[in-house]
C-alpha cells in the first residue's frame, strides 16, 4: 500500500511539473502573440474637451507622426513603445497630463488633459502668451482661442521665459517683476466664474497698479494693487449685481475700488 502512494506522488510531481512547462509555454505563446499582433486603431480621448479646444485627435496624430516621427497604426506592438509616445506627447505645450495604453482589442488609446490658461498677457513689445494655472507659459493656439482676461500695459518681456520648452516661471522672475501680482488676480479672477466672465482686460499702468475693462458697462475699474484683493472682488460683483442694476449703466465713467471699505464711482458728465 505505501509502494503505492509512493508512485502516486512520484506521478502527481510529474504531472504538476509537466503542467508548469505547459504554462510557461503558454505564457511565452500568448506573449509572443501579443506583441506581433498590429494596431488597428487609434482612440484619442480629451477628457476635458468640453472646457478648451487646444488639443484634438489631428493634433495628437500630427504631433506623433510628423514632430515625433513615431508610427503606431499598422505597426506591430512589439515595435511600439508606449512610454516614449507619453513621454512626447508631454512635451507639447497643452497638454498637462496624458496615459497611453493598449486595450484588449489591439487598440492604443490616448488620454489626454489640457493645460488651463488663466490669463494672456501682452508685453510692451507686443509679445504676447498665456499663463497657466500653474504658472507655465504656454504660446498662442492656432487651434484655439482661450476667453480669459488679457493682461497689457507696463509689462516687461523676460527674454529667459522663451527657451523652447514648457516651462514655469521661477520664483526669481516672480519676485523681480510684477508677474507674481499679475498672476496672482488672474488666479483670484479665475475662482469666481461671474467675475471670470465679466472682466475682459486688464491695464497694468505706470505704479504696478490695475485697471479693469468689463465686457458689461461703459466704464473702467480702478483695482489698485493686490492688498485686500478679495474684498475688492467681492465689491465689484456687488456692485454689478445689486448697485448697478438700479442705477444705470451709464452713470459712471469709472469705479474706484482702491478703498476697500466702500465703492467710488465718478459720474459721466
Amino acid at each position: 500500500m505505501s509502494k503505492f502512494f509512493k508512485k502516486l506522488r512520484k506521478y502527481r510531481r510529474i504531472f504538476y511539473l509537466l503542467g508548469l512547462i505547459a504554462m510557461i509555454f503558454i505564457f511565452f505563446k500568448l506573449q509572443s502573440d501579443y506583441k506581433n499582433t498590429t494596431c488597428s486603431n487609434i482612440i484619442v480621448t480629451i477628457l476635458d474637451s468640453n472646457e478648451a479646444n487646444y488639443v484634438t485627435q489631428s493634433t495628437i496624430n500630427n504631433y506623433l507622426y510628423i514632430e515625433a516621427g513615431v508610427e503606431i497604426l499598422g505597426n506591430k506592438f512589439k515595435n511600439i513603445d508606449l512610454a516614449l509616445i507619453e513621454e512626447e506627447l508631454s512635451k507639447n505645450y497643452y497638454i498637462k497630463n496624458v496615459e497611453v495604453f493598449r486595450s484588449n482589442k489591439n487598440i492604443i488609446e490616448i488620454k489626454v488633459t489640457q493645460r488651463k490658461p488663466v490669463m494672456r498677457i501682452y508685453t510692451s513689445s507686443s509679445d504676447n502668451f498665456y499663463i497657466d494655472e500653474e504658472g507655465f507659459v504656454l504660446p498662442p493656439s492656432d487651434n484655439y482661442a482661450s476667453y480669459v482676461p488679457v493682461f497689457n500695459g507696463n509689462i516687461p518681456l523676460v527674454d529667459s521665459l522663451f527657451t523652447g520648452k514648457l516651462k514655469n516661471i521661477s520664483e526669481e522672475i516672480f519676485d523681480s517683476t510684477n508677474y507674481r501680482i499679475m498672476f496672482d488676480l488672474a488666479l483670484l479672477i479665475s475662482k469666481d466664474s461671474f467675475i471670470q466672465a465679466l472682466i475682459d482686460q486688464v491695464y497694468v499702468n505706470d505704479k504696478k497698479e490695475f485697471v479693469l475693462i468689463p465686457k458689461v458697462g461703459d466704464f473702467t475699474i480702478v483695482f489698485g494693487n493686490m492688498d485686500e484683493a478679495e474684498k475688492k472682488i467681492r465689491n465689484l460683483k456687488a456692485f454689478y449685481l445689486e448697485a448697478a442694476p438700479k442705477l444705470g449703466w451709464n452713470k459712471y465713467k469709472e469705479i474706484n475700488l482702491k478703498y476697500t471699505n466702500q465703492i467710488i464711482g465718478v459720474k459721466n458728465i
